[in-house]
């Protein structure tokens, strides 16, 4: 038998909730419209975080997935995206660096934190965010304490790293011009290149499940 999920997805400028049986064709139950361009979107519990340019960071309330409903903003400079934690969320901002967003009252976010850099992307698995940094390549940072954010190490790429996912101590990253890294990160201080490939084409995102990485 089939399982009920609901997916969100961010094409154009709309929020698109689809609920479908995994496996099958989705169905759309609802959509919204943010304000300007889309360039990520996470969701941690009923709540959406989506990160759209110079709009800075979107908050939407998806527990009617039929009726998603914007509950909050924080402008920023221009966020590429964003991860959320315990109502915590990190912001990659391509002008601005990595911001510490405390959404834990959707309507009302706070900045905590800045680290200052050039990201696209950020990933945070316990008390480490891995960011897509277009100044330094990958970027490893201590957010134990999200108000003092520390840094741990990175790793120079070839080209603009523009995403990044981490999975234990293997972190996976995307550059713009179509590069695919693995690489170590169980020393942060000292993360080691394990392989690299060129994909058909510059991607901007990736996702990693099991053993297979998806990227776009």
């Amino acid at each position: 038998s089939y399982s009920f999920c609901t997916l969100l997805v961010y094409m154009a400028h709309v929020l698109i909730a689809y609920a479908a049986l995994c496996g099958a064709y989705p169905t759309l139950v609802g959509s919204n419209s943010p304000m300007q361009q889309t360039h990520s979107v996470h969701c941690e519990g009923t709540m959406a975080y989506i990160a759209t340019g110079y709009t800075g960071l979107l908050i939407f309330d998806v527990s009617n997935p039929a009726a998603p409903s914007l509950v909050g903003m924080y402008d920023t400079g221009n966020a590429f995206a964003a991860y959320a934690v315990g109502g915590i969320v990190y912001v990659a901002d391509d002008d601005i660096g990595v911001l510490v967003v405390d959404a834990t009252t959707p309507s009302a976010p706070t900045l905590l934190a800045i680290y200052s850099t050039h990201a696209r992307g950020v990933h945070v698995v316990g008390n480490t965010a891995y960011v897509a940094s277009i100044s330094v390549g990958l970027l490893i940072l201590d957010v134990t304490t999200p108000s003092s954010i520390v840094a741990l190490g990175s790793y120079a790429t070839t080209f603009y790293v523009s995403d990044v996912f981490a999975i234990g101590s293997v972190a996976y990253a995307i550059d713009d011009h179509g590069w695919f890294y693995v690489i170590d990160v169980s020393t942060p201080s000292a993360p080691a290149l394990l392989g690299s490939c060129a994909t058909p084409a510059p991607t901007t995102r990736v996702h990693v499940v099991g053993t297979t990485a998806y990227v776009g």
